[in-house]
């Protein structure tokens, strides 16, 4: 060997130089002139190699060679070993960083992490001797910490070479553990080059890949994988060769071979010499000319295609780490795109904050570096498979924000070693064993996205993770693919990396989050592994479908009531960021300011022309007041000439309590402002969109007004209910009259996540309103029962009065004179009440005393009404809260679970939801006439609106009229009241039929028709007018209280038409005064009546619909429909409410009108046939009924249904 040489007299320190390719190194520099140190954990294995280069040799060529044995992976060993180095060499001019280990040799879902798993390999026949964490610490940690502690010893100019792989860059199957460090071992190198190279030292850096090496042992690597992948033997090779462009010359002539040790040796040769002191930072690959991409990358130029990312149905795992605000905002944004999401924080303070801060989210936590908190939290999460899709996020963002990485700490390294890269190894190896598990509930292949942090400072890491992830993801695809090519699984894994790093934009967090929802939630599918945020891509929509809006309204002029927030708000914020000019209407001008503001920045960003022009607000619209939709109109047309889209979204939420306990005047302020107010804009509008030619009109009803044929009981809230069933009646009946020209549909969402929904302000929340009014009738049907058994046992309303004039459940339950009734109710509040609050000790507040007290006037209990009054001024109330607002809130919370449990999404749409689906149903122009639920699959149950008639009563049933009064309201319908009469009288022998008409001429034609039944009793015929309540009561105090009604309306549809003839003549079209009379005669009557009787004791109630013929004109077919369909809301809420009564007040309607006019009677015999189905129809819903007692289920069925006749 030569003293003198390309590296004569250089200082250089082989790292692992005892190793295979490390003692062709070192020979190769002996041979060169270097003075060597070789390191290694083995001395022995050192002086073998020395005993190997230079025999028994003493002294002489011996000296240039030392050995420094020491375990490079621990921090003070390495600083110790570099102190003596500089002590005894003083500088370290070429230093190669060689050494490095195998790893264990297991596919990703079976790598060992601890000891114990480690040995459950070795149990199973595995050589493996390495965990994740000692490989990773071996390949990477040694070459970054040799680095670092050598920094001082380096001489100026020195020489660095890091061995890396060029299977770091290529799939490896099993060899993550190896290939994952080597792979961020070349981006540090990338950066360290610069460190180094930039230092005062003007250190090189370079990195060497060497490919697969010409010896026995690789080729025993490659058949051992070929056995593994199932493929015939040479195959990996062959991959390998197929890599190449350079032939070599070889034994069996020109021909593709693997490169020699001393290919690899000979390069490190040159870069450790002179030769190479103009190579900084760059890579040499030893491969024989593989072509091996650099990495794996494409940068996304467009922006993120959200309108086709669907989530509905599938489930996202969020992996988070820090950074509590964009894994919440990520958490949110596949909330809103309809996945169900578990979010997921490494760290326990984070998380601990997190589920304090967003109780609604589902958060958990599990630690990726703790085997058992990491196998305990996948077993578990088998419990929620399927998951589609995982989101993967650094675990710790903040900590390498700005670190270099030749001044780190080694507790910083140490760290970035163990958190970022073995933890990132530990979740994927824990996700890869958890899909197959979940294979079978998977409908397709699984989606993974590594995210990146954000650009913090240098991002240096940041890039460092980038390239492991690189690595991991495409071993990953690789051993997916081929064990599902084996048939060991049965998906494949679609793995991305998106890095925003990059990119310093003020969209990074939305865009970042709009691709993910791409690449998660379409088949969207890119060989590339990462994917680079663009330097600038205008801001993508929140929502895909948001996005898919631009421009699908141009032209267009909406006016929207109740504009100012909620569901109207988001509907003219999307029609407006669809092209359309708005007018946003509501009562308070401050809120309209403010969804103003809002609509009119958005619409900037995205680049309308003129934006402060598209959006106009008009305050103090109360849509109850005709002179403020006058406004409305005139406003609209004053600023933009047209109305396209009128949408009836402005209402209110009613009295929201009982019929039997809500105000005519309540009842009609609901209707006037949810139903009448619709009409009566609609109205207004017609002349308009008929002279344009085009026009839209939208009623936003509810999923509680029903659906088209079908009524749902809305217990509590009938006037709301009857106001949206309107609502979407008047779209199914008009929409005839208004084509071709104009459309008319409606929207009928359920419960909507939003500002209303969980209360305002001091406002409570719907469902705790609800809890408080569930609660509160609940008290007050127990008080009403309790006193009504009481005055059925014989008790006196007075004395039932005295004795809860207290108001105290104490007395009662103490009180010798107290009536057995009242009693027993005190028990059960005392068993039952929230024991913190008023109701425990209490019987009522003001509130349920008031309900209570008009109960009893209400149904001729209570017929003094000073003694009510009375009652009232006396009673002392309590003076803390009635129900405590803890109970509230656990009610209010069974309400939320149970609507929850009756949604097949299993949660409720939100306010935009509901705006995009109303803005891309009014792009649908070739629909009219129907009804859209945007519900979240809620499903109640409900009742047929068109039932049919089959069948008569059984005999015993009939036969249980004798001695029974009917009472009959009538007065068009003259025939019908009549052979009903007839029927009751004379064949089923009631003991008397009281008629009630609206005039004294139909009263008098009703005494002439039976004029023998009128002397001897049985009949009673009165002419009431509009008095319905004092006629009812003096008909109780005259003949008792009844036990059936009938409730035919007094007067017949009107006959107008409902839109102009073609001469454009408006004067004589049905008209606002034409429809709220229509209201007040057939559905406000028919409350009206209905509430009052529901009080008066066991009974059947009848409400009749408007008739029809033959005769009838295609309006009134219409009208007629849309009445039977209303009144239908009605008849179901007050069926199921009477379930709760004392009385148990069974309520039915028949329906005088089918839905086609070819149904009808034609001949005088088909006349007199519907009059007898008639006749059967009310003998059917008036016989007795088995009480609940009898027979729970017949008392429950034989209400709340509408028969067609």
């Amino acid at each position: 060997m030569s003293s003198r040489g390309r590296l004569s007299e250089k200082i250089c320190l082989i790292t692992g130089g005892a190793g295979n390719i490390g003692e062709i190194i070192t020979k190769r520099f002996l041979e060169e002139g270097a003075i060597c140190i070789i390191t290694g954990r083995n001395r022995e294995k050192l002086q073998n190699l020395k005993n190997k280069l230079f025999g028994a040799e003493k002294n002489g060529r011996s000296r240039s060679l030392y050995l420094l044995a020491f375990n490079a992976a621990n921090p003070s060993e390495v600083h110790e070993a570099m102190q003596q180095v500089k002590r005894e060499f003083g500088r370290i001019d070429v230093l190669v960083n060689n050494a490095g280990t195998a790893g264990p040799k297991q596919t990703l879902a079976n790598l060992p992490f601890t000891q114990a798993e480690l040995e459950a390999l070795r149990q199973q026949g595995f050589a493996d001797t390495e965990t994740v964490f000692d490989a990773v610490g071996n390949i990477l940690g040694i070459t970054w910490l040799m680095t670092r502690a050598a920094f001082d010893v380096l001489s100026v100019g020195a020489s660095v070479i890091n061995v890396s792989t060029i299977f770091s860059r290529t799939e490896y199957f099993g060899r993550a553990a190896y290939s994952v460090p080597k792979s961020a071992l070349n981006a540090l190198t990338k950066h360290m080059a610069r460190e180094l190279g930039l230092s005062q030292k003007g250190i090189r850096l370079n990195i060497v890949y060497p490919g697969p090496i010409d010896t026995d042992r690789i080729r025993i690597v490659f058949s051992a994988m070929d056995k593994l992948k199932s493929q015939k033997e040479g195959a990996t090779q062959e991959h390998f060769f197929d890599k190449m462009i350079l032939q070599r010359e070889s034994e069996r002539g020109m021909t593709k071979i693997f490169p020699k040790a001393e290919d690899v040796a000979n390069t490190i040769l040159f870069l450790a010499s002179d030769e190479s002191k103009a190579f900084a930072g760059h890579a040499f690959e030893v491969t024989n000319g593989m072509q091996v991409a650099e990495e794996s990358r494409t940068t996304l130029t467009s922006r993120p295609r959200l309108r086709i990312s669907d989530g509905t149905g599938k489930k996202v795992l969020i992996i988070a780490g820090d950074q509590i605000d964009d894994a919440v905002g990520y958490a949110k944004r596949f909330l809103e795109a309809k996945s169900g999401v578990i979010l997921v924080f490494q760290h326990p303070v984070y998380y601990e904050r997190a589920k304090s801060e967003y109780p609604q989210l589902d958060i958990r936590h599990f630690d990726a570096l703790d085997a058992e908190s990491r196998h305990a939290f996948f077993t578990a999460l088998l419990g929620d498979a399927p998951i589609d899709n995982v989101i993967v996020l650094p675990r710790c963002e903040k900590n390498f924000q700005n670190a270099y990485l030749l001044d780190t700490s080694d507790e910083l390294a140490q760290k970035f070693l163990d958190q970022e890269i073995v933890g990132t190894l530990a979740v994927a190896s824990s996700l890869a064993k958890f899909f197959v598990e979940e294979q079978d509930k998977l409908r397709e292949a699984p989606r993974v996205v590594f995210i990146s942090s954000p650009a913090y400072g240098r991002s240096v890491y940041h890039d460092i993770l980038r390239a492991a992830n690189e690595e991991l993801i495409r071993i990953w695809r690789d051993e997916a693919a081929t064990l599902k090519a084996q048939g060991k699984q049965k998906f494949e894994i679609v793995a991305h990396q998106l890095l925003r790093f990059t990119q310093k934009e003020e969209n990074n967090f939305n865009l970042t989050a709009g691709f993910a929802l791409e690449l998660l939630n379409t088949a969207k599918k890119l060989e590339e592994i990462n994917l680079y945020l663009p330097a600038y891509v205008e801001q993508p929509a929140q929502s895909g479908l948001v996005d898919s809006l631009y421009g699908m309204h141009l032209g267009k002029v909406a006016v929207i009531t109740g504009g100012s927030q909620g569901i109207g708000g988001e509907i003219g914020r999307m029609l407006a960021l669809a092209g359309a000019r708005v007018v946003l209407a509501a009562r308070r001008e401050a809120e309209l300011e403010a969804k103003r503001k809002q609509i009119v920045e958005e619409i900037t960003r995205i680049g309308y022309s003129s934006p402060e022009e598209r959006v106009a607000i008009l305050p103090n619209v109360d849509v109850a007041d005709e002179n403020a939709l006058n406004r409305l109109v005139e406003f609209t047309v004053r600023k933009f000439g047209r109305i396209d889209y009128l949408i009836n979204n402005a209402g209110i939420a009613g009295a929201e309590t009982m019929v039997v306990d809500m105000s005519l005047k309540d009842w009609r302020h609901t209707l006037k402002a949810n139903l009448i107010s619709n009409f009566s804009l609609m109205r207004k509008v017609l002349p308009l969109m008929k002279r344009q030619g085009y026009g839209y009109i939208l009623n936003v009803s509810s999923y509680f007004g029903g659906e088209k044929y079908v009524a749902v009981p809305y217990p509590n809230r009938a006037d709301y209910a009857a106001s949206k069933a309107g609502q979407r009646a008047l779209a199914e009946s008009f929409a005839k009259f208004l084509g071709p020209e104009l459309v008319i549909n409606a929207i009928a969402p359920g419960p909507v996540e939003g500002r209303r929904l969980a209360g305002e302000g001091n406002q409570p929340g719907l469902f705790e309103r609800r809890s408080r009014l569930i609660l509160a009738t609940k008290r007050i049907n127990d008080l009403y029962a309790a006193t009504i058994q009481a005055l059925n046992d014989g008790a006196k309303i007075e004395d039932l009065l005295a004795s809860m004039q207290h108001n105290s459940v104490d007395e009662l339950l103490d009180g010798a004179t107290v009536h057995q009734r009242l009693q027993m109710m005190a028990h059960h509040i005392r068993n039952t009440a929230d024991s913190h609050s008023a109701s425990y000790t209490h019987l009522m507040d003001k509130g349920i005393a008031e309900k209570f007290i008009e109960r009893l006037k209400v149904g001729c209990y209570l017929t003094d009404p000073e003694l009510g009054a009375k009652f009232l001024r006396d009673l002392p109330l309590p003076t803390e809260e009635f129900f405590s607002r803890e109970f509230l809130l656990r009610e209010a919370k069974k309400i939320h679970d149970g609507i929850l449990s009756m949604l097949y999404l299993k949660r409720m749409p939100t306010e935009e939801d509901i705006a995009l689906a109303t803005v891309h149903y009014l792009a649908a122009g070739g629909v009219s006439g129907e009804t859209f639920h945007p519900s979240g699959g809620l499903r109640f149950d409900r009742t047929v609106t068109e039932g049919e008639l089959f069948g008569k009563p059984k005999q015993e049933r009939l036969a249980q009229f004798e001695g029974k009064t009917i009472y009959i309201f009538s007065e068009y319908l003259f025939e019908e009241a009549a052979r009903l009469t007839r029927a009751y009288i004379g064949e089923y022998k009631v003991k008397q039929v009281v008629l009630l008409t609206k005039s004294t001429y139909i009263a008098e034609q009703f005494r002439l028709r039976f004029p023998e039944w009128e002397k001897t009793g049985r009949l009673h015929v009165r002419a009431i007018g509009m008095q319905l309540e004092d006629a009812i009561d003096k008909a109780v105090a005259d003949f008792g209280r009844p036990h059936a009604v009938v409730s035919m309306p007094f007067e017949p549809i009107p006959i107008k038409p409902l839109v102009a003839d073609k001469s454009g003549n408006w004067e004589n079209v049905f008209n606002e005064r034409d429809f709220e009379e229509l209201i007040e005669n057939n559905l406000t009557f028919h409350f009206r009546i209905a509430r009052k009787c529901s009080l008066l004791g066991e009974m059947q109630i009848v409400l009749v619909t408007p008739k029809t013929s033959q005769r009838s004109t295609d309006e009134e077919f219409a009208l007629a429909n849309f009445i039977k369909t209303t009144l239908h809301s009605l008849t179901a809420t007050l069926g199921v409410e009477n379930e709760r009564l004392i009385h148990h007040a069974a309520v039915n309607q028949v329906d005088l009108t089918r839905r086609a006019k070819s149904e009808k009677p034609r001949t005088e015999s088909e006349i007199e046939e519907e009059l007898e189905r008639f006749v059967t129809a009310c003998l059917l819903t008036t016989a007795p009924l088995p009480t609940p007692e009898e027979s729970r289920y017949r008392s429950r069925i034989y209400r709340g249904n509408a028969i067609t006749v």
